[in-house]
């Protein structure tokens, strides 16, 4: 547990404190220099019955400092967490293990720190009451943010203080109608429903909760995490699949596990794949409208048989294996592509599988089904779309950063692509899962995108059933029961790692 707290404008430290050595250098006459790294000396500030607390302490004269942590994952950078400025303090520790964990400062330029004995401590507080009071009130917080821990450890605690508390947001109806009965067939555990988002302005509305459940649009970056740690979340349970919008490096940093639901059903999403390739390929959105005005004829409704064409999926996983499997119900071959080939499915007959440029150059419809990383960002862009087949249909109900909108347009409008069936766009945590009906949307790329008359967009519905939506509530109280039950990080069945 990271722990950091400010007494610049509550006290001095007198003159009299002694000052200590951290490794080689003098605090008080060896000022740190930029990129020195110094391993911070750990002193014990108080014990509490069954538990200890582990903290150090120390105080700036001046300067600005970063702080960072190792990673748990062996060979993998240190975690950037804080950044410490004059007057600040800081402490790494458990309310539930005596071990001292490590962290480390450098420099941002240069800088004097105070740190302090057991003995100069104690003395310290003794003689500076408001020192006192804002250590320990800052403690005392943290004290109770932990009270479902504490309450294990305390015969007199009241049930409700024991209970896991839950924070979601971003909620819909739909939310509520799912996780509402699956809580209370199970552990009942006491939710509060917020239609905002998370993110930076948000996160203290998760105070008093040990969890928060959050959805693909929720903004789960550094600032927010450090947010939700000084509010006390202990555990981000996402009720999706993806997990691109988590900063995971910053989360394993303070501890907090992150838990996610890798399935919940495949078929929702696949099945509206077909639904939007259909829709673009068959049109009869387009249909349907016009016959509501009387306008019973068919110029410009000709779509193309799929039997017979050639389906590129990318990405075959359960969502993509069942998009294979739908497409070879009607007759299609499918063109497949991943970086772990499914070995059961490269064996059927129908199923090829290729290199991404191969797959471009001979698929008439290309389903996007794979995650969002790094790697994946803009994976179809104006390079990639100068390699598929003139006339391709693009499908992706995925993730809207997979692909470079303003690249489709072009070839949307140039007729390179027939036509887009999309249920993401990169920019939709904006709008998206919201009625803005009668404002004004002023993304010019998205009303650009939806003005054109061959491209289909829905708003991120393709999870959007029944049984799906029974499914993530399950999951995600399953997560937090393991949590409940003392499972923290990779001890979770679904945990999300900082890989």
């Amino acid at each position: 547990m990271y722990i950091r707290g400010n007494l610049q404008s509550s006290a001095t430290v007198p003159e009299k404190v002694k000052r200590s050595h951290i490794k080689k250098n003098k605090a008080t006459s060896s000022p740190m220099t930029e990129k020195q790294d110094f391993s911070l000396m750990f002193l014990l500030l108080t014990r509490l019955p069954l538990l200890t607390l582990v903290v150090f302490s120390f105080l700036f004269s001046q300067g600005t400092l970063d702080v960072t942590v190792q990673s748990s994952i062996e060979g993998r950078e240190p975690i950037h967490v804080d950044e410490l400025k004059t007057g600040d303090f800081a402490g790494l520790g458990s309310f539930f293990e005596n071990t001292c964990h490590s962290a480390t400062v450098t420099a941002k330029s240069e800088c004097q720190i105070l740190q302090l004995s057991q003995d100069d401590f104690h003395g310290l507080l003794s003689s500076n009451p408001a020192i006192s009071s804002a250590l320990f009130a800052y403690f005392s917080s943290s004290v109770k943010k932990q009270r479902s821990g504490l309450a294990h450890f305390n015969e007199g605690s009241d049930e409700d203080d024991s209970k896991i508390k839950i924070a979601f947001f971003d909620s819909k109806s739909y939310d509520m109608e799912s996780f509402k009965p699956k809580n209370e067939e199970g552990d009942n555990y006491e939710i509060t429903f917020f239609e905002a988002k998370l993110g930076p302005a948000t996160y203290n509305l998760a105070s008093g909760h040990q969890v928060v459940c959050v959805f693909v649009n929720d903004t789960v970056d550094k600032e927010t995490i450090k947010g939700l740690h000084h509010v006390g979340v202990k555990m981000i349970a996402l009720r999706c699949a993806g997990f691109n919008n988590v900063d995971l490096g910053v989360a394993e940093g303070f501890g907090i596990t992150v838990a996610r639901v890798p399935v919940y059903s495949p078929f929702a999403v696949a099945e509206f794949a077909m639904c939007l390739l259909q829709t673009i390929n068959r049109k009869p959105h387009q249909a349907y409208n016009r016959v509501r005005n009387a306008d019973f004829s068919l110029s410009g409704l000709v779509g193309i048989d799929l039997h017979g064409k050639t389906v590129g999926v990318i990405g075959t996983g359960k969502i993509g294996q069942c998009f294979m499997d739908i497409a070879m119900g009607y007759g299609c071959k499918i063109a497949a592509y991943d970086v772990y080939p499914n070995k059961e499915y490269g064996a059927k007959e129908q199923v090829t599988y290729m290199e991404l440029d191969e797959l471009y150059a001979k698929a008439d419809v290309i389903s996007i089904h794979c995650p969002l990383f790094p790697s994946t960002h803009h994976m179809i862009n104006k390079e990639s779309l100068a390699k598929m087949k003139k006339g391709v249909i693009l499908v992706n109900s995925s993730r809207g950063g997979l692909i470079n909108t303003e690249d489709l347009i072009a070839a949307l409008k140039s007729g390179h692509v027939r036509g887009a069936g999309l249920d993401v766009y990169e920019g939709e945590s904006e709008y998206f899962f919201q009625n803005l009906q009668g404002s004004v949307v002023q993304d010019d790329t998205l009303t650009h995108l939806i003005s054109l008359p061959n491209v289909v967009l829905s708003s991120h519905q393709a999870f959007l059933t029944e049984e799906a939506l029974n499914a993530i509530a399950e999951t995600t109280l399953k997560n937090v029961k393991q949590y409940s039950e003392g499972k923290r990080l990779a001890e979770l069945d679904n945990h999300v790692p900082a890989s």
